[in-house]
């Protein structure tokens, strides 16, 4: 078996109602998982023990997170946990809220880590929520394909992981710009998406529509038939560059965060999703 790199993803969903439950579950999958890493978004600094809480109880070594103000007054943002510590941790520029956007955009948290040898940046991100924020996800989207770009260039071969919940549609204007398939100011890029390289229709959906846990998120909302929803692919992880048979080729994708407790609670209204990236 080739060497790989196991990432996984999670919007783990801000709110003090059900977190306990919600951590225990997590934590129960991501020890069948057992991710090299771990990406995630809408973590709340007014609860501190929950990254610590994960991070020792799988015996993760490096914990990096980033916060932003949030329209409601707390602060809400990004985060990575790693088997081993993080020999870089860097802070990217931020896109700010624009008029008529309804929350603060979430900070983007972004760290290298070491496998057997190989330098592996990892990127978390939460881009931008709304219905009319797909302008302002598509600015982020390139300040992080900069960020990947000054890595390469620094040093070359380099390998550079993007993950998160990005509220953004497969065939949108973000994912179409980080595939290649279209120009913006006269550049373009390329980012490998995992679950279009080894991913199953059955796994596509990761933004949740079937449990108690999101329909609650949907009705403080607005939204008074949550079961009539689409369920969406809004969750990604990505390697930056022409990485297809080499280091960086995604070899394998699923979901999870599936698991509820007997009264409907899920892990989160999102899925989780993990990928393995080849190394070597």
């Amino acid at each position: 078996m080739p060497e790989t790199f196991r990432l996984a993803s999670l919007n783990i969903l801000h709110g003090e109602d059900t977190i306990d439950q919600r951590i225990t579950l997590a934590i129960e999958e991501l020890h069948r998982l057992q991710p090299d890493a771990l990406l995630l978004q809408e973590v709340e600094e007014r609860q501190p023990d929950t990254l610590r809480r994960i991070a020792d109880a799988l015996g993760y070594h490096g914990l990096i997170h980033n916060f932003g103000l949030h329209t409601e007054g707390f602060h809400s943002g990004t985060a990575i946990l790693s088997r081993t510590p993080f020999d870089k941790v860097t802070e990217l520029e931020q896109v700010g809220r624009q008029p008529g956007q309804m929350f603060n955009n979430p900070p983007i948290t972004a760290g290298t880590v070491d496998k057997l040898g190989w330098k592996i940046n990892l990127i978390s991100a939460h881009l931008a929520w709304g219905t009319y924020a797909e302008t302002i996800r598509l600015r982020q989207a390139r300040i992080i394909d900069r960020h990947a770009r000054d890595l390469v260039e620094a040093e070359p071969g380099t390998l550079v992981l993007l993950g998160g919940d990005f509220n953004a549609l497969p065939d949108g204007a973000v994912n179409s710009y980080l595939s290649g398939r279209s120009v913006v100011d006269g550049e373009s890029t390329l980012w490998v998406d995992a679950f279009d390289m080894a991913g199953h229709p059955s796994s596509a959906i990761t933004s949740r529509t079937d449990n108690e846990t999101a329909w609650a998120t949907a009705r403080l909302f607005g939204v008074p038939h949550p079961e009539m929803m689409p369920g969406r692919r809004i969750d990604y992880l990505k390697a930056h560059g022409y990485v297809f048979g080499r280091t960086g080729h995604p070899i394998g994708f699923g979901r999870w965060g599936t698991t509820e407790t007997e009264d409907g609670i899920g892990v989160s209204d999102h899925y989780g999703i993990w990928a393995d990236f080849l190394l070597g």
